[in-house]
């Protein structure tokens, strides 16, 4: 990723307060003009199955981080929509850049996470960061972002409803463990 683009417009669901991912008929489509061998975000990013694995979840959109090359973005709901959770994966050019680059993630992931009751360092990676507390419009909020190699990852959960902050932070954490074990996977 050039420079430029190290700060993505990141995490749409907590900027949105309400998401897309709310919605209750959205399908999912890829990232346009996009495929694993062209974008190689796209074969790191967790697929419905593998986010299910962390609570039963349903992806409700896929596309690009910001317009950006070599990104993804995805979102995924609990099947009574008090979770969302967005996953948003950048694949760096190598493992220095991504490590140059992750600062300007980790900040835009901390930022989703107002009046943060906790910032303790997840396991995750060469780096990582963890947020928990409530967003701009008053919503619990989780978010982890970490450097693997040359992927940078920010996992955020928005809890709606009855959701406590132990359950996204624990969701938060479960969904950022597959996706780091997924980029190991396919050799970061």
């Amino acid at each position: 990723l050039p420079r430029a683009l190290a700060v993505p417009a990141l995490l749409l669901l907590a900027a949105c307060g309400s998401s897309a991912a709310t919605s209750s008929s959205a399908t999912p489509t890829p990232a346009p003009s996009a495929t694993a061998n062209s974008n190689p975000a796209l074969a790191a990013a967790l697929n419905a199955a593998e986010v299910s694995a962390s609570g039963g979840f349903t992806q409700k959109s896929d596309g690009l981080l910001g317009s950006t090359p070599n990104t993804d973005s995805r979102v995924f709901t609990n099947s009574d929509s008090s979770l969302a959770v967005e996953i948003d994966i950048a694949a760096d050019t190598g493992a220095s850049t991504a490590s140059s680059d992750y600062p300007a993630y980790q900040s835009a992931a901390a930022g989703q996470v107002t009046n943060a009751t906790s910032t303790p360092p997840a396991s995750l990676g060469q780096s990582s960061n963890e947020y928990v507390g409530t967003n701009t419009a008053g919503k619990i909020a989780a978010s982890e972002s970490f450097v693997e190699g040359r992927f940078i990852a920010v996992v955020t959960v928005i809890g709606n409803g009855s959701a406590t902050s132990s359950v996204a932070q624990s969701t938060a954490e479960s969904v950022a463990k597959a996706e780091d074990a997924k980029i190991n996977s396919i050799g970061s």
